[in-house]
């Protein structure tokens, strides 16, 4: 499908350093934003521990549930997304992910 015809974009973006902006002031957050890269790079994306919302018949205990999230937005909706989930966004080919 030519892109002037798609729906869809066809790249996913992974925002990533939401912790790394609450840090403490005086931190080298780029060096923080490096490291986050190369840790993405050996070891993949981290999923992070989300609670479950909705309680499961028969159960007392509901276990957290690993999520990773991408967004399809424009990048001109970039800066204000980034600023609420990191400044590092991986994106990904939507057929890969």
């Amino acid at each position: 499908m030519s892109s002037d015809c798609a729906v869809h974009s066809d790249i996913l973006v992974h925002w990533t350093g939401k912790d790394i902006e609450q840090q403490e002031e005086g931190r080298n957050k780029d060096a923080d934003y490096i490291q986050r890269l190369r840790d993405i790079l050996s070891y993949g994306l981290w999923m992070t521990d989300q609670p479950f919302d909705q309680p499961i018949a028969g159960t007392s205990v509901i276990p957290p549930i690993p999520c990773l999230c991408f967004t399809e937005l424009k990048l001109s909706e970039s800066k204000a997304h980034s600023g609420r989930y990191g400044r590092l966004g991986i994106g990904l080919k939507r057929p890969f992910v």
